[in-house]
């Protein structure tokens, strides 16, 4: 009977521990996941810029240049539920283009009805780039809850190809975002 209650004091042990996320979790966050496929029209603007072959994975990718400049991305709104979050986005895809050097890129943007507050353009290090190879990005970006204090703001996420004469492949974003006091 002794030997039961210690057993089952151990797995309650290991139950509870498990539960809570080691690291720097923050207490009441809010966690989102999105992954975008590029085989579904569910996300912004996929279908005029899908292509259906050699893609990083399953059958299909989002390849702009610079006359459509912008390519397969989220748009996360944030909602009264979200005001005086900070929020933390981790952010990986991959990208292809044929000629060096990488003019493009994923784009991370804070939208309110007064226009852009932040813009930033996230892309591998050159010495990490190979011409017409997959290349991984992958990033942090920190925002402080102040750029979320308007009503109707949101983050967009997308690929941009602001100039370069070749194209931008994109395939598998992934985009986590956690919202922390």
């Amino acid at each position: 009977m002794k030997r039961n209650s210690i057993i089952v004091t151990i797995l309650l042990f290991v139950i509870l521990t498990s539960c809570f996320h080691k690291g720097d979790k923050h207490i009441g966050e809010k966690v989102y996941d999105v992954n975008i496929s590029m085989e579904k029209n569910e996300f912004v603007n996929i279908e005029n810029t899908r292509k259906d072959y050699n893609a990083h994975s399953g059958n299909s990718f989002s390849s702009i240049d610079s006359i459509i400049q912008y390519g397969a991305g989220y748009v996360k709104k944030i909602d009264d539920s979200l005001k005086g979050y900070d929020v933390d986005i981790y952010l990986s895809a991959f990208i292809r283009e044929l000629e060096s050097p990488l003019e493009g890129g994923i784009a991370v943007s804070i939208f309110t009805p007064d226009g852009v507050k932040d813009w930033r353009v996230t892309a591998p290090k050159k010495n990490g780039f190979k011409p017409n190879e997959w290349c991984q990005i992958i990033d942090t970006i920190k925002y402080n809850h102040k750029l979320f204090e308007n009503p109707n703001t949101e983050i967009k996420i997308f690929s941009v190809k602001p100039k370069g004469k070749d194209f931008l492949d994109v395939d598998d974003i992934k985009i986590k975002y956690v919202f922390h006091k």
